[in-house]
């Protein structure tokens, strides 16, 4: 079988993409452009390279292992050594199901012309745009079945709470708000608002409930002026910062946390957060 370099290229960007995608949605994480594009720099790289004869040895399981690790590492955000695993091994799954699939497809009689995997390497003897076809269609195939199976948050009610920074942890209640749809203008990420009082027994904040670092402080490489609205037309900034840990009755969320005074509700929460996925 001839195989050409830039269909083989072509095949290695667009299926180490839709792989990186698909396990990023499923750790719930979105990756940074650079991060993505790095890994998938890598991903094909890998590829090519076990192409060549005089380098049969990255075959081995140890080095597909190794390379696995590394673009792990290089896409997916990990809080700590265990997270790091996780997202590595959700990664492997990801792509053990999609060559597992491929290898079903392959050893049918219609199909078995036209899908090659030779050395851990997949070719399609396909045209390009049936390729891309394809991937769209499994693109979508994979978001109608999130969003089917995706189970949000209850809407207005109150719910048990955690924020941990620099150590420190702290519990409370936060009222779930289905109109609240700030967001942090930089990461994306949703805003929760939690009382003053409360964050003060992780972080420091002063007599005007204004966050208090210096250049020395963790806080100070954390922290954030998010720009709101309000629903009678007032603007502002809040003072914010991205936590180490957010939970939501045992769940973690990745989100940025923004003083406020006082919220003024019935006494049971002391925060309030949007409806979280």
């Amino acid at each position: 079988m001839t195989v050409y370099i830039d269909i083989l290229l072509f095949v290695n960007i667009v299926v180490n993409t839709v792989l990186l995608w698909i396990t990023a949605r499923l750790l719930r994480q979105n990756p940074k452009p650079l991060r993505f594009i790095g890994a998938v720099f890598i991903s094909c790289a890998y590829g090519l390279l076990v192409c060549l004869p005089q380098l049969g040895f990255l075959l081995n399981v140890i080095f597909k292992i190794i390379f696995g690790a590394i673009i792990s590492l290089t896409v997916f955000k990990a809080k700590n050594i265990l997270n790091y695993i996780k997202n590595t091994l959700v990664f492997f799954a990801v792509s053990l199901s999609y060559v597992a699939v491929l290898l079903l497809f392959s050893n049918l009689p219609f199909l078995h012309d036209y899908i090659y995997i030779r050395n851990g390497n997949v070719y399609y003897n396909l045209p390009l745009l049936y390729i891309l076809s394809m991937t769209i269609v499994l693109c979508l195939v994979q978001i109608l079945v999130s969003r089917f199976f995706e189970r949000k948050m209850p809407r207005d009610m109150v719910m048990p709470c955690s924020v941990e920074f620099g150590g420190k942890k702290t519990s409370f209640n936060c009222f779930v708000d289905s109109g609240n749809m700030l967001k942090e203008a930089v990461s994306g990420l949703p805003v929760v608002l939690i009382e003053k009082n409360r964050l003060k027994k992780i972080v420091n904040i002063d007599d005007d409930g204004k966050l208090s670092c210096d250049e020395n402080d963790e806080l100070y490489t954390k922290f954030r002026l998010v720009p709101y609205t309000a629903a009678g037309g007032k603007t502002g900034l809040l003072e914010a910062f991205r936590p180490d840990k957010f939970t939501v009755d045992n769940k973690e969320y990745d989100v940025i946390v923004a003083v406020n005074g006082e919220i003024k509700g019935d006494g049971t929460y002391e925060g309030i957060i949007p409806v979280l996925k």
